[in-house]
């Protein structure tokens, strides 16, 4: 995740719950997703993109998951 953290445009790094996925939060204007693939082949890492959400469609979806849990965002 160091080299991934590296990368102009990411703001933050993260393992999820499980330690099985790397979730990359990154501004799209400053680096595209297809970067983070060429880094993880230039290391010989095997991955998928699971999605490319945009940031708008986060904070929209976090708002909704707090509301389904009975939280106020």
């Amino acid at each position: 995740a160091t080299a991934v953290g590296q990368l102009h445009g990411v703001s933050a790094t993260a393992l999820d719950t499980h330690d099985t996925r790397l979730v990359i939060t990154f501004d799209r204007r400053q680096t595209k997703p297809e970067n983070f693939s060429a880094l993880f082949k230039k290391h010989g890492l095997k991955t998928a993109l699971l999605n490319r959400v945009s940031h708008r469609q986060r904070i929209t979806t976090l708002a909704e998951e707090k509301e389904a849990e009975g939280e106020t965002p």
